[in-house]
Order: C-alpha cells, then structure tokens, then sequence
C-alpha cells in the first residue's frame, strides 16, 4: 500500500484537505496534538446554554462551506438564523444605531451623520492613487475611498469584530484582496463589487442559502462529521514531535509511531508550524513566527429576561475605539438562533482583548465578567447581574495580516515549495473566515491529488 499524505492539524482548513483527498480515492492520516477535531471550531452545551469557543456564525452564502456541508451530508441538519438576525448595529454616542441594510436607508440611519453617509456616496468618484503601495493599510484605503468617518464608526469595529485587529495595522491587500480589486479594475469598490455581483447572477454562481448559518448542536458538527468519514485516519491527541526527509518520503514522528508518508500538509498556526520547521529551515521558521497574533476572550453571558428594559434583538454590535469601552462587541444569540438559552434567559456572547488591548487578557474571569458587566449598562442599559457565565480564551486567536504580509507569505511558499512534498495551509494564508478556511483545505486538497476544481 502506497504512503498516506500526512496532514498535521485537525482544524477545518486540514480537515477539509483530509476529506477532500479521502473522496478522491487517497489514503490520509490526520494528526491532532488536542483531544477534538475541529480546532477553535469547539461547541459546548451547559447548564442550558449551548455556546461556541470559536466562531459562532458564519455566512450560509458561502460556496466553500456549503459544498462541503453537502459532500459530507449535512445540509438537512443545516440551521439557518432568524429573520431579526439581519439587523446589525454600532454604539456611538451613547445609544444602539442600526446600520442600513440597503444604501436607500442610510439617510435614515445615525450611524453616520448625513454628511458621512454623503461622503460614502462619492466613493465611485474618488481618485485612485497614482503609485500603488503594496502595504497599504486598510485604514489608509478605506479613509480616501469612505472618508474619516466612516472609517470611524463603521470600518473599525467592522475590523475589531472580524480580526480583533487594529485597521491601521492590518495591509489591505492580505486582508481585503476583492476590495484592491475592485479598485484596480473598475476604479471604485462600489462599482467592482456591483460587477461582481452581475457577473456571479449571470454565472448562475448565486447562494443557496442566505443568512448565518449552523447546526443545531452548534457549529461543531460539522468537524464531528468529518472526524466520523475519516475513522480511524484521524488520530487525536497525537501531537507530531519531528519531521524530515528519508530519500524521497517524509517521515513524520509522534511519540508513539514512525509514519511514512508521501506528502505532508501542515495545517497548523503558524507559530506551530514555525517550531515544527526550525530544523528543516531556521529562515522559514522565522517567517512563520514573526506572523503576530491577537489574542481574544470570549465571555458568554446569561441574563433574566427581566434585565432588560427591551430584549436585544438583531445579530449583535460592534464598538468603535473611540466610544472609550473595553468591549469590543456582543452577539445577541438568543436571537439569532434557537435554542442557545434556557427559558426566560437571554445569551450574550461578548469580546474584549485583541491586537490593541492585549493587556486586558490578564484580567481574571471575575474582573472580565465585571468590564463586560459593566459596559453593557452602557450599551443595553442592562439592569441584573449576570445569572450564568462561561469565559473561553484564546491567547494567540487571530493572526494579524501587518503590513509586509504579502511578501512574508510570497517567501514562506517559495522557502517551502524548496523543501519538496511539503505544503502549508491556515488562516495566516488565505483568509480567516471559516469560509476561507475550507476553501483553502479543499484546493490544496485537490491540488495533491492531481484535480482540476
């Protein structure tokens, strides 16, 4: 029997790799060094409340997921959100502001003041720069093409709630490719991205479901599914201890085995895969470890109904930095999906740390449960305590694409295509969306196997 393709790393990027090369007729072996499959991609139900320690949404419109919820069989169990789950709103001057869902409401909206929203209009008119700069960063694009204050209110938490990152620090290009696209090509991000959409309809490449998107055990089923196709392929609790060449083979070895294999993925963080590499490559080890990361803290929060003057309803809100709070946002889950919450309990996922507040991550879980407390009498006039909480953290969650991103990632793959046999994928690389993270799993997994798709 030929060697397994030996993928480190049982989040969904590698998962996705794994049965995507299962389905096309090679043997794998997946190799997690935790106890669940599915990395930050964990659901937990507790005391009534079912909650996520990764992501709790995402996008059902996205093509990467929703073709792999069907190759594996789970689009019947597929939960789409609520119809108040459209409603998405920023805290500015000291009240919830709903922000539009089409351009016809913005006038409507006091998420910009009329002069903001006015600025944002003109966007297909702006001027694009003469010179392209390839670190551009998202706050200086998104200012001269949206204006100051959009970028205030809308741009920065829009970054905080997604990267927990900081718009000044992240490079336009890694972070947000279609946008630098739009511009190059149609001359304004509105344009383009009206362009696109035609394109998509005319193609027939439209969603086939619309609105967030999970399971009703939570998102980690879908992993849990994956682990259940692969059987005995995926070992768990196995962390990979070194790796390097035998002739033209890999070998890769935990504590307990020797295995052979005929190509590896590494599906690991970066800094993982930086400590695994060293040997092989002290520079390509140093490219990975300098990729920085934000670390985050997710406090879920159950509170009476009665806490509440008006229960939240809508998907949830971002802060701006310069409303002076430490909470980064809140998802409104009991109104989002069903079932997140004990009778007469309402769940409030709450974020506070990332790539600007690090500090706060020090704080213990009572004194992070009090500024989360505390802020959201800010935000929804919440009057009880809490009755039930639960606090997950991630010191290193989201890597941050800095400026020079695109360049760093250009040699990590030349130093690594170098080695042979050897390939990459994560969330440092592609897009850190779950979207993203399948849709790289599932091309690198059909690139290893000679498919054209």
């Amino acid at each position: 029997m030929s060697a397994p393709v030996v993928i480190i790393g049982g989040g969904i990027a590698g998962l996705s790799a794994a049965i995507t090369l299962l389905q096309a007729g090679h043997e794998v072996r997946v190799l997690e060094a935790s106890g669940h499959a599915g990395g930050v991609m964990r659901s937990e139900s507790v005391d009534g409340y079912l909650i996520e320690h990764g992501p709790n949404t995402v996008q059902a419109s996205g093509k990467h997921l929703a073709a792999l919820i069907d190759a594996v069989g789970l689009r019947e169990q597929v939960v789409v959100s609520s119809p108040a789950a459209k409603d998405r709103f920023i805290f500015r001057a000291g009240g919830m502001r709903r922000l539009p869902t089409n351009p016809a409401l913005m006038f409507g909206s006091s998420a910009l003041s009329p002069g903001g929203w006015w600025r944002m209009l003109q966007e297909p008119w702006q001027a694009r720069p003469a010179t392209v700069d390839p670190e551009e960063t998202v706050a200086n694009f998104m200012k001269r093409r949206l204006g100051q204050e959009a970028l205030d209110y809308l741009v920065d938490p829009f970054i905080s709630g997604i990267y927990a990152g900081d718009p000044e620090q992240l490079e336009v290009a890694s972070a947000f490719p279609p946008l630098v696209e739009f511009e190059r090509d149609a001359g304004s991000i509105l344009r383009g991205a009206m362009r696109a959409r035609s394109a998509a309809r005319k193609a027939g490449a439209g969603p086939t479901l619309k609105g967030l998107l999970s399971f009703p055990d939570g998102l980690q089923t879908l992993p849990n599914r994956i682990a259940e196709l692969l059987g005995d392929r995926l070992s768990l609790s196995t962390r990979v201890e070194a790796l390097h060449r035998e002739d033209d083979r890999w070998q890769v070895e935990t504590a307990s085995e020797s295995i052979k294999a005929s190509r590896v993925i590494c599906a690991t963080p970066a800094y993982i895969a930086a400590d695994l590499l060293r040997p092989l490559d002290a520079a390509l080890a140093d490219l990975l470890a300098g990729i920085p990361y934000a670390g985050i803290a997710g406090v879920h929060l159950g509170y009476p109904e009665s806490a509440f003057a008006k229960l939240p309803q809508g998907f949830g809100v971002l802060i701006p930095r310069n409303q002076n709070l430490q909470l980064l946002g809140a998802l409104f889950l009991s109104s989002v999906f069903p079932g997140r919450a004990p009778a007469g309990q309402t769940l409030l996922t709450c974020f506070i740390g990332g790539f600007r507040n690090p500090g706060v991550m020090d704080l213990d879980e009572a004194a992070l449960i009090a500024q989360i407390h505390a802020d959201l009498q800010q935000v929804l006039g919440v009057r009880d305590n809490p009755s039930w909480s639960r606090v997950v953290r991630w010191p290193r969650a989201i890597p941050q694409y800095v400026p020079g991103h695109g360049a760093r990632i250009a040699e990590i793959n030349a130093r690594v295509a170098s080695l042979g046999g050897l390939r990459l994928v994560g969330n440092y690389q592609s897009g850190i969306s779950v979207d993203m993270a399948v849709g790289s799993g599932v091309r690198l997994g059909y690139d290893v196997a000679g498919i054209t798709g």
